[in-house]
């Protein structure tokens, strides 16, 4: 569970106190009788479903900064201050669940008769009570970081947010990264990017061989002749093909302007490449950023090591992770300048397969409800 931030800390002393003075005004007896009640059970599951809403739209587990940066300085102090950057492994949230779940319990001791008219009931409130103790169980023992790998390289070490920190985590076996590439859409060459001489974006295009711009503002025509995925001065340089491998990338383009024709480099390493005393006017960039690669997925190839001995491996791609011994590892980024590693996000959710196993009993309970107990009384009548 993640340390008590302030406001954490006083939601959670509020939740204590609210169920001490309910114990305090019906006593132990009272207070499991009024955990049953109707009303206080929806209540409490509409603001674990609000929580849970805010815990899915607001991108969790970054530092403090990122929230100071992305939602303002106001938005982001109060997230931080009630511990909304991680709500679902906080004490109060936590907290809120084995309220919910002690309601269960409460409403189906009630009427706890094992009879096929009640058998969905039963089966029913099984089930939201083993959806709450699988979330409470993620919540509480549940880990979540990231561990870049580099290609051809090995490690057992991930890391996990803590404030402004991260905070290393041993995993008890390592995972090598064999290989890493991209799959790109039709063009997956970066993007040629023309400023206006005040050094303001006026336009960009697709960095295939061919492709031409005409910029109003300089009166030129550039062309792109060549990309290169690893460009060297010295020659000896090959075309760009998708299966390359992107370590220093370069553009050759044409400019014609005033009825003249030139030719320049440049470089997506070089942030500032050297120009020609004619051209060095026109303020031109090559770019390989994300808005431009056009990426189509990321893939690592990654191998399982325990005790010197490959175990496993796959493929690990978008929404497809790579699980073993409770955890997963997600294709989560990847080094957007030379492609030289990736980047999984590292899960382990003990409380996944009560959960599951929780939604499939709710189902069945419904369905029971539904449609099996209306059958059995037709039968019987």
């Amino acid at each position: 569970m993640q340390d008590l931030s302030t406001g954490s800390l006083l939601l959670s002393l509020a939740l204590i106190v609210g169920l001490s003075v309910l114990c305090g005004m019906y006593g132990l007896g009272g207070l499991w009788k009024f955990l049953r009640n109707l009303k206080f059970a929806v209540g409490l599951i509409v603001m674990i479903c609000l929580f849970t809403l805010l815990g899915s739209v607001l991108i969790q587990q970054r530092p403090p900064s990122f929230y100071r940066q992305t939602y303002g300085p106001e938005w982001g102090r109060l997230i931080i201050f009630f511990g909304l950057d991680d709500v679902f492994r906080t004490f109060w949230f936590n907290g809120l669940l084995s309220v919910l779940c002690c309601s269960i319990l409460s409403c189906a001791s009630q009427r706890l008769r094992f009879t096929l008219n009640n058998l969905g009931f039963l089966v029913t409130h099984a089930g939201l009570l083993l959806i709450g103790v699988g979330a409470f169980v993620t919540g509480v023992f549940g880990l979540s970081g990231r561990m870049i790998l580099n290609e051809g390289g090995c490690s057992s070490v991930f890391y996990q947010p803590k404030g402004d920190r991260m905070n290393p985590v041993s995993l008890p076996f390592s995972l090598m990264c064999e290989r890493f590439w991209l799959d790109h859409y039709d063009s997956g060459n970066g993007a040629l990017i023309l400023y206006g001489p005040d050094g303001r974006y006026e336009q960009h295009v697709t960095a295939d061989p061919g492709t031409r711009v005409f910029s109003t503002v300089y009166d030129a025509t550039i062309t792109v002749l060549d990309v290169f995925p690893d460009y060297h001065p010295d020659g000896n340089n090959l075309p760009a093909t998708h299966p390359a491998k992107w370590r220093n990338p370069a553009i050759r383009v044409q400019i014609e302007r005033n009825g003249t024709s030139r030719e320049k480099v440049l470089r997506y390493l070089d942030r500032n490449p050297p120009g020609d005393t004619q051209a060095r006017d026109i303020l031109m960039q090559y770019s390989r950023e994300p808005q431009f690669l056009r990426v189509k997925s990321y893939n690592s190839q990654i191998y399982l090591v325990k005790d010197g001995k490959v175990v496993g491996g796959k493929r690990v791609i978008v929404n497809d992770p790579l699980r073993y011994s409770g955890y997963a590892f997600y294709q989560s980024d990847w080094d957007k300048d030379r492609e030289s590693y990736t980047i999984l996000e590292v899960k382990r959710d003990p409380g996944d397969e009560i959960f599951y196993v929780g939604g499939v009993l709710l189902m069945v309970g419904v369905i029971w409800i539904f449609y099996v107990k209306p059958f059995l009384r037709r039968k019987e009548a």
